[in-house]
């Protein structure tokens, strides 16, 4: 028996339905096991998280995605994939990195695009324990663009070498607005990535005046009328990469998932990131 969960597409926008943003609210997803073996299970297993919009951080100091999180004596999640998903560094407010993962087994992060000046104190992710945790294992980063255009990125990692076995790197872009990625306490990609490209992506880079999706009675204050619509315009306009990306081709076929963040079929040479150009 197994818990199951695909996830959908999150955002912050407190002053747009009146509220006052206490800047303490939680990651935009966590996935954990509380309860421990009152329920027969212990710990959630074979969790997807694909396919989302990750944007306008307004929350207290924790990570858009967080695979455990109690300090319990045992894997809090395994079998986990996070697949397709973009996200924007368009705030001001600090996180603690896109992804966190406590004590967890078996977690692949692939074909994922961050992309913004991402104020963090790690880019990329952080990999610790808590409590009671058992050490991380079999931890995969594969196929994913890591780009802050502004030269900005803090260090690209976090946590204690102790408190992980099997971490993997493997063929990702990174870019640091040509300036020089700091591989931060955990790992350095330019020493432990082997099949890494560092160029620019070639993505957006206006997040400045990002158009969050609110609705405004009758269509979203961008124009777009459903939410398939809006969730389509922030991956094109934050998202895509041009024909003459780096990343253009450079994926491996596997783990690469067999549609890109639209759900359009990627051919046989698949892309880095999110985006998947030849399914144009």
């Amino acid at each position: 028996m197994s818990k199951r969960r695909e996830m959908c597409r999150s955002a912050s926008r407190f002053g747009a339905s009146g509220r006052t943003n206490p800047g303490t609210t939680k990651h935009f997803i966590v996935v954990k096991d509380s309860n421990e073996g009152d329920d027969g299970l212990r710990g959630s297993e074979r969790i997807a998280i694909r396919r989302n919009v990750f944007l306008n951080w307004q929350g207290g100091t924790e990570s858009f995605v967080g695979i455990g999180n109690d300090g319990k004596p045992y894997h809090e999640a395994e079998h986990v994939w996070i697949q397709n998903n973009l996200m924007i560094g368009n705030s001001r407010a600090d996180v603690i990195a896109p992804l966190t993962v406590y004590g967890a087994r078996d977690v692949t992060f692939a074909n994922n695009t961050v992309t913004g000046d991402l104020p963090a104190d790690a880019y990329a992710f952080e990999i610790d324990r808590k409590g009671r945790n058992p050490r991380n294992e079999a931890i995969r980063f594969r196929n994913n663009i890591w780009s802050d255009h502004t030269g900005t990125m803090g260090p690209f990692s976090d946590g204690d070498r102790v408190d992980t076995t099997s971490l993997e790197l493997e063929n990702n872009l990174y870019w640091n607005g040509g300036r020089r990625i700091l591989g931060g306490d955990l790992v350095s990609p330019l020493r432990r990535d082997a099949r890494r490209v560092v160029r620019d992506p070639l993505l957006p880079t206006d997040h400045t005046s990002v158009v969050v999706p609110v609705w405004e009675e009758t269509s979203f204050r961008s124009g777009a009328a459903s939410i398939l619509d809006e969730f389509a315009r922030l991956v094109i306009t934050y998202g895509e990469i041009p024909e003459e990306s780096p990343a253009v081709g450079r994926a491996l076929p596997i783990p690469a998932p067999p549609t890109d963040i639209l759900g359009r079929p990627r051919d046989g040479e698949p892309d880095l990131g999110a985006f998947e150009v030849q399914a144009a």
